[in-house]
């Protein structure tokens, strides 16, 4: 027995399917719309930490050889910055998109310095 349906309600049926997939597909638009967004912002939230750490070493006065990373960073200098830059709290949208934050070993010249992963 073949099942048989009006043109009318073919049409609707088709109708809304149609707009269930638009909708589908404008959501998922705006998601990934919001995910580059956050990708933006994470970078330049690293990018300001980054300003900020560079202003509290010049707030400090320390010597070119220092802050070019030629010699050693004093400890209370190191002291100083990784206070800074603790009391920034990341975001936590931003936080839920993985960032990853790379700070380099502070008070070694720049041939020591090695880079490591901090828990997100």
């Amino acid at each position: 027995m073949k099942l048989s349906f009006s043109i009318a309600n073919r049409y609707c049926l088709l109708g809304l399917v149609a707009v269930s997939l638009t909708a589908a597909a404008t959501g998922v638009g705006f998601m990934w719309q919001e995910f580059l967004t956050l990708r933006t912002v994470q970078s330049s939230f690293v990018g300001a930490a980054t300003v900020a750490g560079q202003m509290e070493l010049q707030k400090q006065m320390l010597e070119n050889e220092v802050l070019s990373g030629k010699s050693e960073l004093p400890p209370e200098s190191s002291l100083m910055l990784r206070m800074r830059l603790q009391a920034v709290d990341v975001p936590p949208v931003i936080r839920q998109l993985g960032l990853r934050w790379r700070s380099p070993a502070l008070g070694k010249p720049k041939a020591e310095r090695r880079c490591r992963n901090l828990p997100s």
